[in-house]
């Protein structure tokens, strides 16, 4: 039979066996803890980027308005020159809020073609190879988050044309230039 002293010692043995159990489950229990509290945090801050550059995109289209009324302006003589200095001081106060938030405007034209920046609405026939898949022009300005893009820019892109060959070794229809055939390809 085992002495008293034994069955204790296996006892508190056990005891001490289960404590560090215990132990090890709450220190993996409060690491769980930690990392879920982590995530929560990392997706609450996603979400709050989410709305923000929500709420700052929409904003943009007010810079557009105010683009195209100072455009207009422009273009008609006789329009108050106080009018049209009140809309550009306007406009630069609502630039200078945005970047503020660090929404700034992407330069657009003369940059290669890139899907991630920019949006081609429509192509511009182009003869030197140079301009060939570049930013002519803007039909709407992008704008950047910091390094990110908030809204990508609507651009005309160019595109090389087929220069008229040399000699008439190759016979054309009559009634089709080359030019109509790039603008049907295009389109």
């Amino acid at each position: 039979m085992l002495s008293e002293e034994k069955v204790h010692a296996i006892e508190l043995d056990d005891r001490e066996e289960l404590a560090r159990t215990y132990a090890q489950q709450a220190r993996k229990a409060e690491a769980e803890l930690e990392l879920a509290k982590e995530r929560i945090r990392k997706d609450a801050d996603r979400s709050v980027e989410q709305k923000r550059r929500e709420i700052l995109g929409s904003l943009l289209e007010v810079v557009d308005d105010l683009d195209r009324a100072l455009d207009a302006a422009r273009q008609q003589p006789g329009v108050a020159g106080q009018l049209f200095e009140g809309v550009s001081l306007v406009r630069d106060k609502f630039l200078a809020k945005l970047a503020d938030q660090d929404v700034t405007r992407a330069a657009a034209v003369g940059k290669g073609f890139d899907p991630m920046r920019h949006e081609a609405v429509t192509t511009v026939p182009v003869e030197d190879y140079k301009l060939d898949g570049v930013v002519i022009g803007v039909v709407r300005a992008g704008y950047r988050i910091g390094n990110q893009v908030l809204r990508p820019a609507r651009v005309a892109v160019g595109k090389l044309i087929a220069s008229e060959p040399k000699s008439d070794a190759r016979p054309k229809p009559a009634n089709l230039r080359s030019s109509n055939c790039v603008n049907l390809i295009d389109f």
